[in-house]
């Protein structure tokens, strides 16, 4: 399936003051998913072919977060939500120095009463947890 995002661009010309493009976007390895507490969900690759940004969620309203495999649902790691919970998504791109290329490492997590969970995906699936963000990602040999 081909995923599209819609980018809002400012155009000062224009009578709306944006231009909207579509982009195409590739399906990636681990993807996020939310369930809401009315039992809605929001993909970030959804089964519309639509591409969802992180900030789309409505995140006082997510009963739990989900991170899961795009070609396996099964494997996932599920984060129940309680009240107060910021939770956090980003992408960390790593260049070891035994490696003559990046890799790509999935963070997320969330903070809560002083407290940080972060929980990074690297790319032989292997999840390093964390309560702090400065981890050294190469020493976990990363392929």
């Amino acid at each position: 399936m081909q995923y599209k995002f819609t980018r809002k661009i400012e155009n000062k010309e224009s009578t709306v003051g944006f231009d909207l493009v579509e982009e195409i976007v590739n399906l990636e390895r681990w993807v996020w998913g939310v369930i809401y507490k009315d039992g809605n969900e929001l993909h970030q690759f959804d089964s519309e072919g639509i591409f969802h940004q992180f900030k789309e969620i409505k995140l006082d309203q997510v009963k739990m977060f989900t991170m899961y495999r795009s070609d396996d649902m099964e494997k996932r790691f599920d984060i129940v939500v309680t009240e107060g919970m910021q939770l956090f998504h980003f992408y960390r791109h790593v260049k070891p120095y035994y490696l003559d290329h990046e890799v790509l490492v999935y963070a997320f997590g969330w903070k809560k009463d002083g407290q940080e969970k972060y929980h990074f995906i690297l790319p032989d699936d292997r999840v390093v947890l964390s309560d702090i963000n400065n981890v050294d990602l190469p020493q976990f040999k990363l392929k």
